[in-house]
This record gives structure tokens, C-alpha cells and sequence, in this order.
């Protein structure tokens, strides 16, 4: 019996493409103590944006000067990859401590379809042999006609040495069950057959051949 599994196999993604969200502005600077201008995840998810909730890298910029770094605008404020951004009235200096208008944009992972392994149950592939006749009756008491598995296979035979079925019959009477012979024969899947003279009247086997289901 040979056994056959057949699977698809999807291999891993080994890179994960990245983009950039747009710039994201949702809130305008508020006056006052305290106050400010607050980009965070939080409140850009509040508005109604989507975003991813684990970013890779943040950018934030003053949308009055989008082309200055953050760190060079002159104002105190907090560019957090972990929150998005964020700047209070209170820590800016100046006769008129007001956070600009600020806008921020974040780094996501672009979903991808996952793919998915698709199994095929192992299946038994059956097979027939053909028809062996290996031995010959021999004569006597002692002897008979052995057609074991073993010695098939002893012969040079190629079939499995555990088949899932086995068919018998008289190499002179095919198609004819057993039982209609009127000798007493083994023929079972564990041994193959054996018939033996002493068990038969007259006391001779008659030729016979087997077939395998691997």
C-alpha cells in the first residue's frame, strides 16, 4: 500500500512593505492655560481616521512652516511615536505662549492577504498485483503448494510484505471460489497461501496463484 499526501505549501511573506499615512491636522491650537494643540492616535482616531495602532516611525511638523524640522520651529513639544503628538501653551515662551497648528504623519505596515496552507488528506493508493504462481505442488506427505507471501518475496517477487487484501485461486480453475475445490487451503492477508497434501483427499494440492493488494 502506498500512501500519498499531496499539500500546497505557502511560504512566509519575508518582508512587511511599509507607507506613509497622510498628514493628519484634527485639532487647531486652543488658548490659554492650559491649552495647546493635541495630535495624538487618540484624538485622530476620534475624528474618524484610521490608523495603525503600531506605527514605525513618526514625522510631525508646524503647518505654517512644513518644511522646517520640528526641532528647529522654537516651541516645546512632544513627538511621541508611542502617543503622536502633542504641545501645551504653558511650555512655550514669548509674550503670547500659543502652540502653532501642527500636523503629524506615521509610518504603518501595509496589510497584507494572508495566505493560506491548503492540506489534501493523506490517501491510500491501492494497487493489484498480478497473478503469482511461485511454487509447485510437491508430492508427498510433507509437501504442497507454498504460496506465502514470505516466499514470493523470498523469490524475487516485488510485492509489500503487509498487503491489505489477498485473492487466491487454482492456476487450472480461475474465477472458481475455494470452497467449490474442495481443499483445505489457507489464504488469508497475514500469510498468503499454503495448502498441505496431508489435509487432502487425495492427498495432493492442486497448483495455485495468489494476488496482492499493496
Amino acid at each position: 500500500m502506498s500512501v500519498l499526501c499531496v499539500s500546497t505549501v505557502s511560504l512566509p511573506v519575508t518582508c512587511s512593505p511599509c507607507e506613509w499615512s497622510p498628514w493628519y491636522d484634527t485639532s487647531f491650537p486652543t488658548l490659554g492655560t492650559p491649552g495647546g494643540d493635541n495630535e495624538t492616535y487618540q484624538n485622530i482616531k476620534a475624528a474618524g481616521h484610521k490608523i495603525c495602532d503600531v506605527p514605525s516611525q513618526i514625522q510631525c511638523r508646524a503647518e505654517k512652516f512644513p518644511n522646517v524640522s520640528i526641532d528647529n520651529v522654537g516651541q516645546v513639544v512632544q513627538c511621541n511615536l508611542a502617543k503622536g503628538l502633542t504641545c501645551r501653551n504653558e511650555d512655550q515662551s514669548g509674550p503670547l505662549p500659543l502652540c502653532f497648528n501642527y500636523q503629524i504623519r506615521v509610518m504603518c505596515l501595509i496589510p497584507t492577504t494572508t495566505r493560506h496552507v491548503t492540506k489534501t488528506p493523506c490517501q491510500e493508493i491501492c494497487f493489484w498485483s498480478k497473478w503469482i504462481s511461485a511454487d509447485y505442488p510437491e508430492y508427498g506427505p510433507g509437501g504442497g503448494d507454498n504460496e506465502s507471501i514470505k516466499s514470493i518475496i523470498q523469490k524475487g517477487y516485488d510485492i509489500c510484505d503487509n498487503p491489505v487484501a489477498v485473492e487466491c485461486q487454482a492456476v487450472h480453475y480461475p474465477g472458481v471460489p475455494l470452497q467449490q475445490l474442495k481443499q483445505t487451503v489457507t489464504c488469508n492477508k497475514q500469510i498468503g497461501l499454503v495448502c498441505k497434501n496431508i489435509l487432502q483427499i487425495p492427498p495432493i494440492c492442486l497448483d495455485y496463484e495468489i494476488k496482492v493488494k499493496c
